[in-house]
């Protein structure tokens, strides 16, 4: 078991870039981490700030808050989960070696959760933090807070590991076809793009502040409270760990436990399947060891 954490580790972490480079693109992370971060605490708190004499106002922007960056996490614990379940030569490597698939899967499991709860502790605590600081909140409130990156893994790395195999078949097929490739990724850049400058203009117009209170008008603002009942089922979890109303926990368990037990058990029958698969054409019929015997002339 030891011998699989190491090398998941060397699968998620390990880089065949020069150190120099690794270096670079560390402090490249690391900046653009705090800087998402700083945006983050600048928004949620100005907001807050701003709509505090409405009723449930601020619940439903922490909620909000909350499943954007629960959005986020999907897509980094998906890339993830395509790296531990889905890398050809870890698959190759498997594939030979007497390994059970029991602590396979535990492995990258544990992995998968360690990664999922250090990102989402990184960019959901300071919510938390700020939440606390003006709602003026005891210490539980902030403890508590710590354990809000285990409960979400049982939804948001569900969701990953359900996601899992069709995206790892759809990288295999835009692969092997350029166009499509192409074309898959502009629209990509291009929806990042526009979002990208949604926030921007959000940013800049609290940083103005002459057009603040256009922003948070009282329609505006019912309709994010509105919203929040769609939200499922992050906004089951902002009830627990802001309201401290322990009860929807229960209906949280129920989705996220039941689509994480559906994710696990397509992902652990897609890398069986794909693990036989390589099994199969790596078995090779070894030939016969025949010696070839000179003859001996008088």
């Amino acid at each position: 078991m030891l011998t699989l954490l190491v090398k998941d580790f060397k699968l998620l972490f390990h880089s065949e870039k020069k150190l120099s480079n690794r270096i670079i693109s560390l402090l490249i992370s690391i900046l653009f981490i705090g800087s998402f971060v700083a945006i983050e605490v600048f928004l949620f708190t100005t907001i807050l700030k701003k709509i505090g004499t409405f009723h449930q106002a601020q619940n439903a922007f922490t909620s909000l808050f909350l499943f954007i960056i629960s959005l986020l996490l999907i897509v980094s614990n998906l890339l993830n989960a395509n790296k531990l379940f889905f890398n050809e030569k870890d698959i190759e490597q498997l594939s030979t070696r007497p390994i059970g698939n029991t602590d396979i899967i535990l492995s990258k499991l544990f992995f998968m959760f360690l990664t999922h709860y250090f990102t989402s502790l990184i960019f959901t605590y300071p919510i938390f933090v700020s939440y606390g600081i003006i709602g003026a909140k005891t210490i539980k409130f902030y403890y508590l807070g710590l354990f809000y990156p285990v409960i979400t893994f049982f939804f948001i790395g569900g969701v990953a590991l359900l996601l899992v195999y069709p995206f790892w078949l759809l990288k295999k097929y835009l692969h092997k076809h350029y166009v499509l490739r192409f074309i898959a990724s502009t629209i990509l850049m291009l929806g990042v793009t526009l979002l990208y400058s949604k926030v921007l203009n959000l940013f800049i117009k609290i940083v103005a502040g002459g057009n603040i209170n256009s922003l948070f008008t009282t329609d505006s603002i019912n309709k994010i409270i509105n919203l929040q009942k769609y939200q499922v089922p992050i906004n089951f979890l902002t009830e627990v760990f802001v309201e401290g109303k322990i009860r929807y926990l229960f209906p949280y368990l129920g989705i996220g436990g039941g689509i994480f037990i559906l994710g696990l058990s397509v992902s652990i029958f897609a890398f069986n399947y794909v693990r036989n698969i390589s099994l199969t054409i790596n078995v090779k019929v070894k030939p016969y060891p025949y010696k070839v015997k000179t003859v001996n002339q008088a």
